[in-house]
């Protein structure tokens, strides 16, 4: 019977012992300084079954605040495949932790109230506190600062307030600890002014000067970071009355803003102040209410010298027969001015004593006098001056000197053939020529009467100078597009009337095309020292000089009239070049242009063949009595258009009919005036001729010809080999060398540097 029990007992308990299972450690109340890992405390689970030998982890879902207080749910599982994270498929059972609040006291303490005497030793206490080990404490401040206090001359309220942010009962009220600090900034020490000395001031033309008064100073402890407060009084004229204030309470052009210990402070007076003697008094005060001031003074003076506006060039004439000349030094005067000074207070004389005024010239320095003149204003300033006199004796002497003249052309060349005569009675002096313009009179009498006359021959050629440019360019003024300047007006005055209108283009269209003198028989208009020249003096100007007019030199400028374009500088040679060419006809010959051309203004001159008719006719051109002229003693026919011009590929620009039309020589003055009122070259060729690169005129006319490209010319050389010298300008060549009549050889390069074209010209003297 014992036996079939034992059987039956352990037929029950084996399948138990082989399920798997975990078994949590039992629920915990723990405080919340206690070790939440601590699981000798804590517990571990109990594994049964297939757990047995299996690793036992776990996973906390936290519910703890900021003060260790709260619930700890911890899954305790078996780690079926070792993988150190929890699958739903593992054992897993659930530990409740608790941790409540462990009650401790909590002391606060604050820092003391402090005294500094510098704002840069201000510490930042802090509270400091003793707590329990679940309190959680934080600070806060708040600043009320003031810069001017009873007690201080910086203080601060510092408040404070600590909080433990672990609600003990969980009431919701935190504890809260206040308290305010006290600190204070106290400066007994003055700050020291560095700048407090006299300062000049200089006036400027106005006679007046701008006004800029400085000062620093520096407060000698510790602070040196502090603002220094500053006021300025000043005091103009020195009359004890402060016309002025600056400071950090003023707005605008008064406002004085504090500065840095050390830096320098600076006002400036709004308007330009007067010669005196002023003052100014400085305050500084700094932060700490300290303060400290000065009296300064500063004067305006001037130091500026006159400002002479002299004849540094006189002539005079005397009769040693008579009375020597008496030179005072007020005659160089012509509008001197000071500053400060009125004219009339103005002082002249010979050397730096104001009384020294008076030279003296007889025979025995008659000539020229070399002075050095002063200029003196009331404050004392000197300017200095180096001026001449031209003592002329009537001839009383017997004394000569050595008198400079000069004739150019406006455009600063050489008139071919001139020259300068003086004349007096039955007395003639020619100058001597020193070349380039410059003429000089050698032991030149001494006599007042001379008149002294330039001599300027007819240009050899004047229509070279003279073309379609200069009449668009004077009929351009007439209509208002465009106004003249210096020596142009002399050369739009055909007439010399003093005007400038159109009478001066009808006369200047008949210079060109009739080849016509000006009204005078004359090709040059001189005059002497013009200066600035304007409309309103072109009546006023002279072409000869009294001697006594003489300033150092005799100054005569020879303009060509009807030469506008070229009057106050000569033109560099233009590089564009215009091709027209001719294409013969059944019936004539027909000019036409290589390519299409808008312009002001067109010249074209050819020659016609002696005893053959010849008849021109145009679609484009006006060819009217107005534009077109021909002079039946040499055959030489001129067309003349100043005005829009447009020129095609395919229509004519002339069409020369009869039995000499292909006899018909165009000459080389044959010109083009572009939109932009440039003057351009015009070519013509025929048809059949190399449209590449020639040269023309050919023969060449004073060693001179043109190319009908932009390139570079290598060399000119003779038949024999010999090189002669050149000058390119453009496409003008200017043979420099000898040169007789035979062929040259020119050689140009290609875009590569290399020898290319190989052209011929005859040079014909």
């Amino acid at each position: 019977m014992t036996y079939r029990l034992f059987i039956w007992f352990a037929f029950v308990l084996f399948p138990v012992l082989l399920h798997a299972g975990i078994f949590c450690p039992p629920h915990k109340n723990m405080l919340c300084s206690d070790d939440k890992h601590n699981l000798d405390i804590l517990g571990r689970p109990v594994l049964v079954g297939n757990s047995l030998g299996k690793t036992a982890r776990y996973i906390d879902d936290n519910q703890l605040n900021s003060c260790n207080v709260g619930y700890i749910y911890r899954k305790w599982y078996v780690d079926s495949n070792n993988d150190g994270s929890w699958q739903e498929i593992e054992l897993y059972c659930i530990q409740n932790l608790y941790f409540g609040y462990e009650n401790y006291p909590v002391s606060v303490s604050f820092p003391p109230n402090r005294t500094y005497s510098c704002k840069e030793d201000i510490r930042n206490d802090r509270p400091t506190w003793v707590t329990g080990p679940c309190n959680v404490m934080g600070f806060s401040f708040k600043d009320d600062v003031f810069e001017v206090a009873d007690d201080a001359c910086y203080k601060i309220l510092r408040h404070f307030k600590v909080i433990d942010w672990c609600d003990a009962d969980g009431d919701g009220i935190m504890n809260i600890w206040e308290h305010t600090q006290v600190i204070k900034v106290i400066d007994e020490d003055a700050p020291a002014i560095q700048q407090c000395q006299h300062t000049t001031f200089f006036v400027g033309q106005d006679c007046k000067a701008e006004v800029r008064l400085t000062s620093s100073a520096i407060d000698d402890q510790a602070c040196g970071a502090q603002l220094l407060i500053w006021t300025a009084f000043v005091d103009l004229w020195g009359d004890g009355t402060y016309d002025l204030e600056f400071s950090n309470l003023k707005t605008g052009d008064f406002y004085l803003a504090p500065r840095a210990n050390g830096a320098e402070v600076s006002v400036l007076i709004p308007e330009r102040v007067g010669l005196g003697f002023h003052k100014v008094y400085w305050s500084v005060r700094d932060e700490c209410g300290n303060t400290k001031s000065c009296h300064a003074t500063f004067d305006v003076v001037d130091k500026k010298p006159p400002t002479p506006y002299l004849h540094t060039f006189l002539t005079a004439a005397f009769d040693a027969t008579t009375m020597p000349l008496m030179v005072p030094a007020r005659i160089f005067n012509v509008g001197s001015y000071d500053n400060c000074s009125p004219a009339d207070k103005l002082r002249y004389s010979f050397s730096e004593d104001v009384n020294d005024t008076i030279r003296i010239v007889d025979c025995t320095n008659a000539g020229f006098q070399f002075y050095t003149l002063y200029v003196t204003d009331k404050a004392g300033n000197q300017e200095v001056v180096d001026v001449f006199l031209l003592a002329f004796d009537n001839g009383s002497c017997s004394a000569s000197t050595r008198l400079f003249a000069t004739l150019k052309e406006g455009n600063d060349s050489t008139p071919a053939v001139s020259g300068i005569m003086a004349k007096r009675n039955n007395m003639e002096k020619p100058a001597n020529s020193e070349g380039e313009g410059r003429f000089v009179f050698e032991n030149m009498p001494l006599y007042a009467d001379f008149a002294i006359e330039p001599m300027v021959a007819n240009h050899s050629n004047p229509s070279s100078r003279i073309n379609v440019m200069d009449l668009v360019l004077l009929q351009e003024y007439i209509f208002g597009k465009q106004p003249f300047s210096d020596y142009e007006w002399i050369a739009a005055d055909i007439d010399a009337d003093g005007a400038v209108r159109s009478k001066d283009l009808l006369q200047l269209r008949k210079m060109i095309l009739k080849g016509e003198k000006a009204p005078s028989g004359k090709d040059y208009r001189i005059v002497f020292e013009p200066g600035e020249i304007t409309l309103e003096k072109l009546a006023s100007y002279t072409s000869h000089a009294d001697i006594l007019e003489y300033d150092g030199q005799f100054d005569f400028r020879a303009v060509l009239l009807g030469d506008i374009s070229e009057a106050n500088g000569l033109d560099t040679e233009n590089r564009n070049v215009h091709t027209l060419y001719t294409k013969q006809t059944e019936q004539s010959v027909e000019l036409y242009a290589a390519e299409e051309m808008t312009g002001k203004g067109i010249q074209l001159e050819c020659t016609l063949p002696a005893g053959k008719e010849v008849v021109f006719e145009s679609d484009v051109l006006d060819l009217n009595a107005q534009h077109m002229f021909t002079d039946k003693k040499t055959g030489r026919v001129k067309i003349l258009i100043a005005e829009d011009v447009l020129l095609q590929k395919n229509i004519p620009l002339l069409r020369i009919s009869g039995e000499g039309a292909q006899d018909v020589v165009w000459n080389t003055e044959n010109w083009w005036v572009s939109q932009q009122t440039t003057l351009q070259k015009i070519t013509i060729q025929s048809e059949a001729a190399d449209q590449s690169l020639f040269v023309y005129p050919n023969p060449g006319v004073a060693n001179q010809f043109y190319l009908s490209q932009d390139v570079t010319v290598n060399k000119v050389y003779s038949i024999d080999g010999k090189m002669i010298s050149f000058v390119q300008n453009g496409q003008k060549v200017q043979l420099a060398g000898e040169t007789n009549q035979q062929f040259y050889f020119v050689e140009t390069l290609d875009e590569e540097g290399k020898s290319a074209v190989l052209r011929w010209v005859t040079i014909q003297e």
